[in-house]
């Protein structure tokens, strides 16, 4: 009888876990661990904790980044460069996207010779550096700072080396040729003065001349319409460096000879029902009749011109050169 009072016993308190509040049965003979729940505190700072975590992953998913591109520039010796300044955040997964962001920046630079603009902006935005012309034979470096708020990214800057090279003072000729005409004395670089004569016959010529350096310039003038006697033909060379050398060439344009004067005069003739002009230059034809009448007014070419008339008696008037009686038959 004691033994199963004891049995009995043991199979009652193997029911019972202690501080459950609702014990469990147990069947006869099985034993039971006790199942401990957290208390509330415990419970609450765990969610605490999991929502500081949740938290801090969001806003490092969220946090703005402040970059430029290029990092490095290079202008010319005189010249301007653009970059570009991005604000970028990092979306979940981790790849990367511009996107629009109100977040302010502001541009400097830590050298006179460059000049930035804008000095600020919002937003993704290109900035543009501007360099004054180096003209020392070093290149030079500054550095461009571009802060984003409270991130500051920089660009370095790098312009070549100027030019000390002055420009050219050499304003002589190489060449100097006048078509059909020898000058006196013959060319050099070095003499500037020269001489020549042509037939009467010659009213222009061509002069072919050429500059030394080929950063000069050639200005000739006064080689048309050359007048009997002496004419100026001058040669100006103006080198880079802008001074200038001139060259002069004296034309003498001969008298005419008897035998060209008169070939040189205009001739009127008569043949069958026709008026023949000869001239030795463009003029204007006018015949009138006796009584006065304009039958003919034209321009006539150089050389000899026919003009049929009907049969009297004309008075014909070339330019204000000649003025002269026909008869057409």
């Amino acid at each position: 009888m004691k033994k199963k009072d004891i049995s009995q016993t043991r199979a009652v308190e193997a029911t019972v876990s202690r501080n459950d509040e609702n014990p469990t049965p147990a069947s006869a003979g099985t034993l039971h661990r006790p199942i401990r729940r957290p208390s509330a505190w415990l419970r609450t700072i765990r969610l605490i904790i999991l929502f500081a975590l949740a938290a801090l992953c969001y806003q490092a998913a969220q946090a703005q980044i402040f970059s430029i591109s290029p990092t490095t520039a290079t202008v010319a010796k005189g010249g301007t460069q653009q970059f570009t300044a991005r604000n970028r955040t990092m979306p979940t997964g981790g790849s990367s996207s511009d996107v629009t962001a109100n977040v302010t920046w502001t541009a400097s630079v830590d050298a006179s010779w460059l000049t930035v603009a804008p000095a600020s902006g919002s937003n993704n935005g290109t900035v543009t550096v501007t360099a004054t012309a180096n003209t020392s034979s070093s290149q030079r470096t500054a550095t461009v700072s571009i802060t984003g708020s409270s991130l500051t990214r920089t660009v370095s800057v790098t312009q070549a080396a100027g030019s000390t090279q002055q420009p050219s003072g050499n304003n002589a000729l190489r060449s100097l040729l006048i078509e059909g005409v020898v000058l006196s004395p013959a060319f050099s670089p070095s003499i500037t003065n020269y001489t020549a004569s042509i037939p009467n016959a010659v009213t222009s010529l061509n002069v072919i001349a050429q500059a030394e350096d080929g950063g000069a310039t050639v200005n000739i003038s006064n080689a048309d319409n050359l007048r009997v006697g002496d004419n100026t033909i001058r040669i100006i060379v103006t080198a880079a460096n802008g001074s200038t050398r001139t060259y002069t060439v004296v034309v003498t344009r001969e008298t005419a000879t008897a035998v060209e004067a008169v070939a040189m005069l205009p001739r009127v003739w008569t043949f069958g029902s026709s008026l023949y002009i000869s001239v030795p230059q463009p003029t204007t034809l006018q015949v009138y009749t006796l009584t006065g009448i304009l039958t003919v007014d034209r321009p006539v070419p150089e050389g000899q011109t026919a003009v049929r008339l009907s049969q009297g008696i004309y008075i014909v008037r070339l330019g204000n050169r000649m003025t002269t009686k026909v008869m057409v038959k």
